[in-house]
């Protein structure tokens, strides 16, 4: 009976089997299900997003970076003298005037170092320039003299400096700005277009104007004085603070005019009239 009751069917064995057999998937799929849900929770970039997706959430905002310094927005410095020669420009060694507009970039300022620089003749350069952002300035603390200023070249600001005798723009000074000039014992011969002259004193001429434009146009004469032009009356010239012949465009704004022995402003006909 023993034996008997021992003994289990094939029928009863199979079921058996194949109870234990899904209770092992079950718990195969269980613990599958759990390492997998562990596996998620640890996580990984490729689980959720592509490398790049990832960078961009990765990355901070934009930070603007450091505005750079003035010397260096300011573009270079270039030092010139009236014995220079050709070299860096510098203080030890300075250059001609004329180099160094050759080879100034835009945003550069070249100063004249102390001397004597005569009646200065500048040529047009062969630099590419736009706009009016190479200045040109005496060095400082420097004597910088200059008996006239014949500008050819374009695209200049001059400031600061102190002259005597006549400043000339040419036809070929296109877009100049004479700033913070003083001019004694001559005046400024404006024959060029898109000129600008403003915070500059004229005075003490003779037989000659403060300001003349002729032939030019789109010029803006603003902010300055001219004052005590006198007349020689043997010469046949007359002083005028200003004088304008055939030019158009002119505009003169808030000037201070004295003491010139024929007018303070004068429009003449000129030859094309």
């Amino acid at each position: 009976m023993l034996k008997e009751h021992s003994e289990v069917s094939p029928q009863r064995r199979a079921r058996t089997n194949w109870l234990i057999g899904g209770a092992v998937a079950l718990a195969l799929a269980v613990a599958l299900t759990a390492g997998l849900v562990i596996y998620r929770a640890m996580g990984t970039s490729d689980e959720t997003s592509s490398p790049v997706e990832a960078s961009d959430e990765a990355a901070p905002p934009a930070v603007p970076s450091a505005p750079l310094s003035t010397e260096v927005r300011a573009g270079l410095t270039l030092y010139a003298s009236p014995d220079g020669e050709k070299g860096p420009c510098t203080t030890v060694s300075p250059c001609t005037l004329s180099q160094a507009l050759e080879t100034a970039p835009q945003q550069s300022t070249i100063k004249l170092l102390a001397g004597d620089y005569g009646k200065l003749k500048v040529r047009p350069t062969k630099a590419t320039r736009t706009g009016t952002d190479v200045v040109v300035t005496a060095a400082e603390g420097a004597a910088v003299q200059l008996a006239g200023l014949d500008l050819y070249a374009s695209n200049l600001t001059w400031r600061g400096l102190t002259m005597q005798g006549v400043l000339y723009l040419r036809g070929s000074a296109t877009n100049t700005v004479i700033d913070q000039f003083t001019v004694d014992s001559g005046g400024a011969f404006v024959r060029a277009d898109d000129v600008v002259i403003k915070n500059s004193t004229f005075g003490y001429g003779t037989s000659l104007d403060g300001i003349q434009i002729g032939g030019a146009h789109r010029v803006r004469v603003e902010s300055n004085v001219v004052h005590d032009y006198n007349q020689n009356g043997s010469s046949g010239y007359h002083s005028d603070c200003i004088q304008l012949f055939d030019s158009s465009d002119i505009v003169i704004t808030r000037n201070r005019l004295s003491n010139c022995s024929n007018a303070g402003i004068i429009f003449s006909g000129g030859a094309g009239f």
